[in-house]
């Protein structure tokens, strides 16, 4: 793993915060191309509602996602059971939960909504399976 300068990092911190970035705004269907900013505060334009400009906000102040994937189970029927996260996570976060859930090893039968890991990193967010599966 290559090592990071402090000096470097700061700079691309701030090399980050000074640019202004296009989002594409998935609060609803219109999907507004904002451009958005944090010189020397937020600043947002090309959005139609409040809910973009949060939307804007949010994406570079602390972007996040809802993860989906499949975990193994103890079934030679049913290998895999779809599971996704409750509320989306920050991106940060994403790396460690994917090889975590790869690890994951559930047994059948599993209900809708159950809930494989809890409080994920200490952020509260939760992964619960998608589907009902019975062991067949």
């Amino acid at each position: 793993m290559k090592k990071l300068n402090l000096w470097t990092l700061r700079s691309n911190v701030w090399r980050t915060m000074n640019d202004e970035k296009q989002i594409t705004c998935i609060c609803c269907p219109r999907g507004c191309r904002v451009t958005a900013g944090l010189t020397p505060e937020f600043h947002a334009a090309g959005e139609a509602c409040q809910r973009g400009r949060e939307y804007a906000r949010e994406e570079l102040v602390s972007p996040k996602r809802t993860v989906t994937a499949v975990v193994r189970t103890d079934s030679p029927s049913r290998r895999y059971a779809p599971v996704k996260t409750d509320q989306p996570l920050e991106i940060r976060y994403i790396d460690a939960l994917l090889r975590e859930l790869y690890r994951v090893r559930i047994s059948l039968p599993c209900r809708l909504g159950s809930a494989i890991l809890t409080n994920v990193h200490g952020t509260g967010v939760n992964v619960v399976v998608t589907r009902s599966l019975s062991d067949e």
